[in-house]
Formats: C-alpha cells, structure tokens, sequence
C-alpha cells in the first residue's frame, strides 16, 4: 500500500471505551495479524461514532 493510500477502518469499542472516542481524534490502530511492538500502529483519525450499541455472542 502506499504511503498517501487512504483506508477505512470499522471498529467495535467496548462500552467503557466508546465515552472517550470523538470525531476528529487521532487513533492509533493496532492489527492483530502483526506484533505492534515489532511493527508498530496504523495511526489515523476517527471520522465517527455510532450511538447503537451491539450487543456480539461469544
């Protein structure tokens, strides 16, 4: 992928966590496949956040 590539990312928020994203905030994202401390994060910005709450079966 190149640098100035531009990708979409969707993602599930614990409800703890979703209180403190905000449109417009930096992210950093990390990618289960690749060890972050080996490769580090995607950094990105939230474009934004939905008020549904899902409710995932494990």
């Amino acid at each position: 992928m190149r640098r100035d590539s531009q990708l979409e990312i969707e993602a599930m928020l614990s409800h703890r966590d979703v209180g403190f994203a905000h449109p417009g905030q930096r992210a950093e994202i990390k990618v289960d496949t690749f060890n972050f401390t080996r490769y580090g994060f995607l950094h990105g910005d939230v474009l934004s956040v939905s008020t549904d709450a899902i409710t995932r079966d494990r």
